[in-house]
């Protein structure tokens, strides 16, 4: 028999912000508090994620930038397949 470690979590799809109101460019990697990568940014400035926490922050880098984007999400709702939120990068 085979193992594998699963990973359990929400699929959120972040809104991404930045404080000025820009959004995140295209292609910005999406990191969680450990340093693991999780996402890329898309063209609408938004990154689909599996979240293993309901309450956290995001590490967004790109280029010689980077920002960082804490969230926490609502009550889970079971008739979803995933949440949607908008969160500020700073």
């Amino acid at each position: 028999m085979v193992r594998f470690k699963a990973i359990v979590g929400r699929r959120v799809q972040f809104e991404l912000v930045r404080a000025d109101g820009s959004k995140v460019p295209l292609g910005a990697s999406v990191e969680d508090e450990q340093g693991r990568a999780l996402a890329v940014v898309d063209p609408g400035s938004q990154a689909l994620v599996l979240s293993e926490q309901d309450v956290g922050s995001l590490r967004v880098r790109w280029s010689d930038q980077s920002c960082q984007a804490a969230f926490s999400l609502p009550p889970r709702d079971p008739a979803r397949a995933y949440e949607r939120i908008r969160v500020t990068c700073q």
